[in-house]
């Protein structure tokens, strides 16, 4: 692309901005994925909604909202409340799992290291980090696994408790 170089529209006279076209009619393709008629373009008006049918959210590219741009955009397709709900719902169950691993992971370590750090501030900061991490533990309802207890119970043997 040249620094003179015009926009490939016909009868636009304008300098390129990106992929051939000037910055309007590049917009256009961006948000409409067509270049629009001067009837067309006359025809639009600010603020216009999305094409889902129902939805009533602004247009943010190429026709849709935000949220339907965003599932055209990862899905290629618009997805229902339902399916959407259901997407929501196993992510957050993985999410819970993974918070699971991580927090026992975390358990285990913050034990070991209680258990062989030297000198009384390390060891009282070790026993509040397990303190914290089994708080954490406590909100998810969840039993402590046995690795963890047995490691757990290790460190209950101290000063501290």
């Amino acid at each position: 692309m040249g620094k003179d170089a015009k926009c490939t529209v016909d009868m636009c006279e304008k300098r390129q901005h990106a992929k051939g076209y000037c910055l309007k009619h590049y917009g256009q393709i961006w948000r409409d994925g067509k270049i629009r008629s001067v009837e067309e373009e006359r025809r639009v008006v600010k603020g216009a909604k999305c094409s889902v049918a129902g939805c009533e959210k602004r247009i943010h590219g190429k026709g849709y909202c935000r949220v339907h741009y965003g599932q055209m955009w990862r899905h290629g397709e618009i997805r229902d409340g339902e399916e959407m709900r259901q997407m929501a719902e196993e992510l957050s169950q993985r999410n819970d799992s993974d918070r699971v691993r991580k927090l026992q992971c975390e358990l285990e370590n913050a034990a070991t290291m209680y258990r062989n750090v030297v000198g009384v501030e390390a060891r009282l900061r070790w026993h509040r980090e397990l303190g914290e991490l089994r708080k954490e533990w406590d909100r998810l309802g969840i039993a402590l696994p046995a690795s963890v207890t047995a490691k757990a119970s290790r460190t209950e043997d101290s000063d501290f408790h």
